[in-house]
């Protein structure tokens, strides 16, 4: 048996999240606590998403998890009503409307909140699937309290392609300052990006026959589900639907799913086409490039070329230390091993052929 999982989770609840609360709570494979959950404005406005949290919190029995109510904004920019495309105007197309529940009891102090379940359960792991502004406040106000944390698992930024813009992860987008603050914090980072969580994808008969499961969860998530995956291969003309949130909380279960690389990771937090992207140096060159200029490296050639006792492997060494990684990112998943767990929790059986 595997042994037990603390988990914190920061999240935007929408299509994606909740069905990523339902596997982590329905799946048995990974002995779990869920230790609390922090809402953040995203893809919902938080009195929202916190109403959808706890429709699927009771749905699925599990009520007692405290839950607190957290940033309504990001930190800059206004937030964006987009993703009321992809997740309808209430996060869960209708679903979460009913019933209403009576948030006022949740907590609101979210960075406290977060320091002292960090306090009392040193170890445990957090997972941040929305805009990181509840983290971002934290790290300001308690500089020291998530560091007592393992991992700090977030699904967020993009090296190659983006989703809002063509460079730009929603997450990152919607809040880049967050994004930067919590990546400069020095804090154990590991980070989903979407270059790699869109490489799990469920094909529109695969979300059928798992949304026409007779199970509670699915009376309640199998329409809106449908609904999103139907954006991915009807409008988005894409072959399969992702479902980010999933992948980033199977991982945060099971590190194994996955394979990571330290990395140095910037955000973009101007306005314009590149807000929110984020530059990520894999490799040795491209890290070098992140923090010295050109003619900063100029200098360095035209000193090895001439003087003969410089020497350039430290002086590159000595840059490259300016700046150290700042996160590990995961570069590749397990698709299989993921598919298994997905149809195994919520229609019970390892795999679905369509």
């Amino acid at each position: 048996m595997s042994e037990e999982n603390k988990l914190i989770v920061d999240t935007d609840p929408g299509v994606d999240d909740a069905v990523a609360l339902a596997w982590l709570l329905s799946q048995t494979t990974y002995p779990l606590t869920l230790l609390g959950i922090g809402i953040v404005a995203g893809n919902a406005h938080p009195a929202q998403g916190a109403n959808n949290a706890l429709t699927a919190l009771h749905t699925l029995g599990q009520a007692e998890i405290p839950l607190a109510v957290g940033a309504n904004q990001p930190l800059v920019y206004p937030l964006s009503r987009t993703n009321r495309l992809i997740h309808g105007p209430d996060g869960l197309w209708g679903a979460g409307a009913q019933p209403p529940y009576d948030i006022t009891h949740c907590p609101t102090d979210v960075p406290a909140f977060y320091r002292d379940l960090a306090q009392a359960h040193p170890g445990a792991t957090l997972l941040a699937l929305g805009p990181l502004t509840n983290l971002a406040q934290t790290v300001t106000r308690y500089p020291e309290a998530l560091r007592s944390l393992n991992r700090i698992v977030i699904l967020g930024g993009a090296k190659a392609t983006g989703s809002v813009t063509p460079v730009a992860e929603y997450n990152f987008w919607q809040d880049p300052q967050a994004a930067a603050l919590v990546l400069g914090a020095g804090l154990p980072i590991t980070l989903m990006l979407r270059d790699t969580f869109i490489t799990f994808a469920l094909t529109e008969a695969e979300v059928k026959a798992v949304c026409e499961g007779e199970t509670a969860v699915m009376r309640l998530l199998g329409p809106p589900l449908q609904r999103y995956a139907g954006l991915y291969t009807g409008m988005g003309r894409a072959p399969a639907a992702t479902i980010p949130d999933l992948v980033a909380a199977m991982f945060a279960l099971d590190p194994a799913l996955g394979s990571t690389q330290p990395a140095l990771v910037n955000v973009m937090t101007e306005p314009g086409l590149t807000r929110g992207q984020s530059i990520i140096g894999l490799r040795f060159s491209e890290r070098l490039t992140m923090i010295a200029d050109d003619e900063e490296l100029g200098d360095l050639a035209e000193r090895a070329l001439v003087e003969s006792d410089f020497d350039l492997m430290t002086a590159v060494a000595a840059i490259a230390n300016r700046q150290p990684d700042n996160a590990q990112v995961v570069t590749h998943i397990n698709i299989t091993a993921m598919r298994d767990l997905f149809f195994t929790t919520f229609i019970g059986k390892d795999e679905y052929y369509a």
